[in-house]
């Protein structure tokens, strides 16, 4: 989901726009304190190598090395757009061990992509990378930042980080760090939140890119983002460039008890930044009033609460098999796309809601109305239940929904085919999202007994339409226990 847009103001705001310009001098004093950092503080990572230069022939032994290189970059792009760096390095390097080349890539089956991505969330970039992939064995390499963009997955921020760290093309990369260090080094109170701010904010990165080293100058900008210029209390005494901020000079009057003033003719008011903050915003100490002002938080919207009803089917063929368990595909679009899960079925709008809360009151009647109804439309009836578990529930916290689910485990006979297009498995490891993994985790028993004791079988009879009925049940089948889980 984009973020929300803020109207642009029509009022003018507490200051010039002249207070946004970056003179040249102070541009060549930027750029030369963020490449003597980012020479002493680099980290080693394994996405970081050498540049490849691009030639003016698009032919060659050298172009497979380039879209080796451009590749490498794209991987490691795509893995860290929300993602922390510590948890991608070693998605990085199974991926590039399992997919050397973008042909491996391009070649590998969704499912195979997806296998290695789990854990990494967000799994629409899998399939656009391999989308990437495709693209990059069967056209020509990109050879600029623009012609990057045509590339599926790749926005502005993405090409130029691969043009630039790549291939040594100067290009802006201007992603969430980038943009809050430069709305205070400029003092942009509105980010990239509007057509203005983000336009500007564009302009201003490219100024600070320096020509002979610009994919380094992106890294560092990058790497003071999240490492020192952070979203509260940025840490402005190590920071390189802190003599040359505006928000730290601002904030550092402000903490003296000093008043902002403008001179009189340059109060033409800024148009591109927000109105000035109510009085209690204007809180008298540095750090804070920085990460108040610099870029101001965008208000989001609240998240969607979602009620859903999950069923794991298990089944044994016979008694020496492991275990199964029933997955579905996923459609091809939306949440999740394309994604091994248990059957889920989400609840509508004009069913009354099963959690109200975050505490979930139980609400038997009304959850085996749902569980009957969704089984029967799996293809599973009642005489061909086993043994059906107490539900579990549990919380998965997605970027703008907060889905709550009751996950209930039922045994089934092993002759019982299910109406809906799936695949029976026995390795939890087939689980293709993290939100299915979770569902399974949660319907386990916490400890497990000593000793595994032997099942029980014993058979119930009931009659139903004139027939007599067998119904097996298995005794201590499932551990039943309430749990709540969050992630994203």
């Amino acid at each position: 989901m984009p973020p929300k847009k803020l109207k642009v103001p029509s009022v003018p705001s507490d200051h010039p726009f002249s207070l946004h310009r970056l003179e040249s001098d102070r541009v060549q004093r930027l750029r030369s304190a963020l490449l003597s950092w980012y020479a002493a503080h680099k980290r080693d990572l394994p996405w970081r190598k050498e540049h490849v230069p691009l030639l003016q022939s698009s032919e060659g032994a050298s172009n497979e090395q380039a879209l080796q290189r451009g590749y490498e970059v794209l991987v490691s792009e795509i893995m860290l757009q929300q993602t922390r760096v510590a948890t991608v390095i070693d998605y990085y390097k199974r991926f590039l061990e399992a997919f050397p080349r973008p042909k491996d890539l391009a070649n590998a089956s969704l499912d195979e992509v997806n296998a290695l991505w789990a854990g990494l969330g967000y799994y629409s970039r899998a399939k656009r990378l391999r989308e990437a992939a495709a693209y990059l064995t069967e056209q020509p390499l990109p050879r600029t930042a623009k012609e990057w963009e045509k590339v599926p997955g790749c926005g502005p921020y993405t090409a130029g980080a691969v043009a630039s760290i790549a291939y040594n093309l100067q290009a802006a990369a201007v992603d969430g760090n980038v943009v809050r260090v430069v709305s205070r080094l400029a003092g942009v109170q509105v980010g990239d939140s509007t057509t203005k701010g983000k336009e500007l904010m564009w302009r201003l990165s490219g100024e600070l890119v320096d020509p002979k080293q610009p994919g380094q100058s992106n890294q560092a900008l990058m790497d003071i983002g999240s490492s020192i210029c952070v979203p509260r209390n940025p840490n402005c005494e190590v920071c390189p460039l802190a003599d040359d901020c505006k928000a730290r000079a601002e904030a550092t009057l402000v903490d003296s008890g000093g008043t902002i003033k403008y001179d009189i003719e340059d109060l033409g008011g800024c148009t591109t930044c927000l109105p000035p903050p109510d009085s209690d915003m204007r809180i008298r100490e540095g750090a804070t009033w920085i990460s108040t002002r610099y870029p101001r938080k965008v208000v989001k919207k609240e998240s969607k609460v979602e009620d859903s009803v999950c069923i794991i089917f298990v089944r044994q063929k016979t008694d020496r098999d492991k275990d199964e368990f029933f997955l579905t595909k996923r459609p091809d679009k939306g949440l999740l796309a394309g994604l091994w899960d248990f059957p889920t079925q989400i609840l509508t709008e004009e069913a009354p809601a099963i959690t109200a809360t975050k505490t979930m009151p139980p609400l038997p009647s009304l959850l085996s109305k749902y569980f009957d109804e969704f089984a029967a439309e799996l293809g599973v009836s009642e005489a061909e239940t086993v043994e059906k578990s107490e539900p579990v529930t549990t919380l998965h916290i997605f970027t703008h929904i907060r889905r709550y689910t009751r996950v209930f485990k039922v045994r089934i006979a092993p002759d019982v085919e299910l109406d809906v297009e799936g695949k029976w498995v026995s390795d939890p490891v087939d689980i293709g999202t993290e939100l299915g993994r979770k569902n399974w985790a949660a319907e386990k028993p916490t400890t497990k007994p000593a000793t595994k004791p032997r099942k029980r079988v014993s058979e119930a009879t009931e009659t139903r339409g004139g027939k007599k009925i067998v119904q097996q049940t298995l005794s201590g089948m499932f551990g039943i226990k309430n749990a709540e889980n969050t992630g994203q």
